[in-house]
């Protein structure tokens, strides 16, 4: 079973589908412009909105039983970029870095190594399947096949630009593993 829900950043809507197995938090705590997600594994993290862009969150991992945030703890994301945190799934957290359909990253980070282990572009949005992988879709190699792009004049005429997309699927069991199909697609971007 998929959950489905989509969120308005900055006017745009961007759409992200995913697997009912992501970990739940036991206790989630909202105020001001701060949220708190605990797990069960004494893991959580803190967003805060992101002061130094115009929009995003700031991510602190924490490993205690509350959203107390210790001083001299440092961010996990990076302060200049719009980060957006996606969920958890046994030792990886989740974020999606962008505020517009065209050109975002996927974004993976190993509480265990205390890195992101993963980051990859993609187009459009990000499909979490129950079978352990992600499916996006991010720019083909070669663009030469703009054949593919109905419509091209008008989108052109409207500010958009074509772009040749193939099929990612990703196995998170190895993340750094991906599969591409055979079959590009057109999509357009600003």
């Amino acid at each position: 079973m998929k959950l489905r829900f989509f969120a308005v950043i900055l006017g745009v809507l961007a759409n992200f589908t995913f697997a009912s197995d992501f970990e739940s938090p036991v206790i989630q705590y909202h105020w001001h412009n701060t949220a708190c997600y605990l797990y069960a594994n004494h893991i959580g993290i803190m967003l805060k909105n992101n002061s130094n862009a115009e929009i995003g969150e700031q991510a602190y991992l924490l490993h205690n039983n509350a959203c107390y945030l210790p001083k001299g703890t440092k961010p996990i994301t990076k302060f200049k970029l719009t980060q957006f945190y996606l969920g958890k799934k046994g030792h990886e957290l989740f974020f999606d870095s962008g505020s517009s359909p065209d050109f975002r990253q996927l974004k993976i980070y190993d509480i265990n190594q205390h890195k992101f282990v993963f980051v990859d572009k993609y187009v459009n949005g990000l499909s979490f399947e129950s079978n352990n992988t992600v499916e996006y879709w991010q720019e083909a190699p070669e663009q030469n096949n703009l054949a593919l792009c109905q419509d091209k004049e008008s989108m052109l005429a409207n500010g958009l630009t074509p772009m040749i997309v193939q099929r990612v699927v990703l196995d998170l069991s190895d993340y750094m593993q991906k599969i591409y199909t055979k079959k590009p697609k057109c999509t357009y971007v600003q």
